[in-house]
């Protein structure tokens, strides 16, 4: 979409991206609120690394029922004591008994958040 028009400048870009998908939030005309974004290409990939760690802990206490009990089963320790040895996802696997797929990690970021947000009533 952004391709096919003709924008003289980040400005003019950052308008239409404002009026078509930020409309709901008042921004000051004055302000260069687009500039605000470069840290995102250096901090993006750490950022993301650390989701995906927390979906994979999300699925291991769920998947090894350790909410309530924090001790570690055989196969945890086995893992851990790995460390960086063996591929991590080959691990994940052996633990878990599948292949962590996309959805699932999602899920596993999201799943929390949705119990959270119905625990302080929020639709």
């Amino acid at each position: 979409l952004l391709h096919s028009q003709q924008f003289k400048d980040t400005r003019e870009v950052a308008c239409f991206a404002q009026d078509k998908y930020l409309s709901q939030f008042e921004i000051p005309p004055s302000t260069a609120w687009h500039h605000r974004f470069s840290h995102l290409f250096f901090y993006g990939g750490r950022y993301y690394s650390y989701l995906w760690a927390q979906a994979v802990v999300n699925i291991i206490i769920e998947q090894q029922n350790l909410k309530d009990n924090i001790s570690f089963s055989q196969e945890i320790k086995a893992l851990l004591e790995q460390g960086g040895s063996k591929d991590c996802s080959y691990q994940l696997e052996c633990l878990l008994g599948e292949r962590l797929s996309i959805d699932k990690m999602v899920n596993a970021l999201v799943k929390p958040l949705n119990s959270f947000s119905s625990l302080i009533g929020c639709p």
